[in-house]
């Protein structure tokens, strides 16, 4: 009896798991500076900054909108979510 209901319920985790898989799928999580805020230590490896000197840089190089590179090329968004 006690194997009958441990299939059962590894039955039931694997249903929810398959859902959050699907909608994991469905709508991937995106990477975002306010996401990884909290934690230094991740602002520290995705962007060598803290989260204050990341901001500080962020606003600097907003006043020099638009930027142009090498050859005219120019990017038309930066996405600071």
């Amino acid at each position: 009896m006690y194997v009958a209901e441990n299939v059962q319920q590894c039955r039931k985790q694997i249903a929810v798991l398959e859902t959050k898989i699907q909608e994991l799928e469905a709508n991937p999580p995106r990477m975002s500076i306010e996401r990884i805020a909290d934690d230094p230590k991740k602002m520290l490896l995705y962007t060598s900054f803290t989260y204050n000197a990341f901001k500080f840089l962020s606003n600097t190089v907003d006043r020099f909108h638009p930027l142009t590179y090498y050859c005219g090329r120019r990017v038309t968004s930066v996405m600071m979510e």
